[in-house]
């Protein structure tokens, strides 16, 4: 017997047994009867096929049990990742923190945190393309983001990428005027290497621009 005609008996099974209840009305008493006919006249079942019929309604139960187990891990599951990937940055365990991380988002991609931490885990790899990357996606997900506009500024400033740095550290003071985002030592470094190199850059970004010793200030749009 086929594993088709297998399926086709476990149907009837289950209709007929539907029809030895009460629970249908006269009116879908006649359309199950008439399913059952043409299920068995489309199979070809015979009353042999009937005992190789599965359970369905049995099956269903079971599955229905066993749900639990095998439903796919929650986001509080997402959040301990997290957490762990924190402790291992705390340690200079990047690459494990970036491991983490990436578990953490493969369960919950609808996270902005996760991508940004991701995005610290791989700037301290060297890996900026990524951290870029991974804050674009935070961004992406929840634009106020004031430690992801942060971050993508630490990243395009390794990869000298200077306005666009300067755009992102720009945004993150903005979002967040209470954070020392500006005095952080890379906003610092990016401000000497990459703007006028004057004593007045130091309180970037409330004043380095636009003055007119700022080269970078006066070539911005």
């Amino acid at each position: 017997m086929s594993d088709i005609k297998i399926v086709a008996a476990s149907i009837v099974n289950f209709l007929k047994r539907q029809l030895e209840g009460d629970s249908l009305s006269v009116d879908s008493r006649e359309s199950v009867e008439v399913g059952v006919q043409c299920i068995e006249t489309a199979f070809e079942l015979g009353p042999e096929d009937a005992a190789r019929g599965l359970d369905l309604l049995q099956l269903v139960r079971a599955q229905a049990r066993a749900a639990p187990l095998d439903a796919p891990p929650t986001r509080s599951e997402a959040e301990k990742l997290k957490n762990e990937g924190n402790e291992f940055m705390k340690s200079d365990r990047h690459r494990e923190a970036l491991d983490k991380y990436t578990r953490a988002i493969e369960l919950d991609p609808s996270n902005p945190v996760y991508f940004c931490n991701r995005a610290a885990a791989h700037f301290k790899l060297g890996e900026n393309e990524a951290a870029v990357a991974d804050c674009t996606a935070a961004l992406g997900l929840q634009p106020d983001y004031g430690k992801a506009h942060s971050r993508l500024g630490l990243a395009l400033t390794a990869l000298e990428r200077h306005r666009e740095a300067r755009a992102a550290y720009a945004r993150a003071a903005q979002l967040e005027p209470d954070n020392d985002w500006p005095h952080t030592a890379s906003a610092r470094r990016w401000t000497w290497a990459g703007c006028c190199r004057t004593p007045r850059c130091s309180t970037w970004p409330r004043r380095c621009w636009p003055t007119p010793t700022c080269r970078t200030s006066s070539r911005a749009s």
